[in-house]
């Protein structure tokens, strides 16, 4: 689930589903859940959106592609 409002935002909580994985793959997995799950903001234009945390700290950018 997520919660919008202006450019703030709220995500999570957020599942894994790989258990399978090596713990390298783990790892990043987790790293990835983590960042995505302490944005409270995100700026977004034409191809990027970018979220960050509550010091501002990019946590996360998504370009289209295609």
């Amino acid at each position: 689930p997520y919660w919008v409002s202006g450019n703030n935002i709220s995500i999570g909580p957020l599942a894994s589903g790989a258990m399978a994985c090596t713990d390298d793959v783990m790892r990043q997995e987790a790293a990835y859940l983590n960042a995505i799950q302490s944005a409270v903001s995100f700026e977004s234009s034409l191809d990027t959106l970018i979220l960050r945390d509550g010091s501002g700290q990019e946590v996360a950018r998504f370009t289209r592609v295609g």
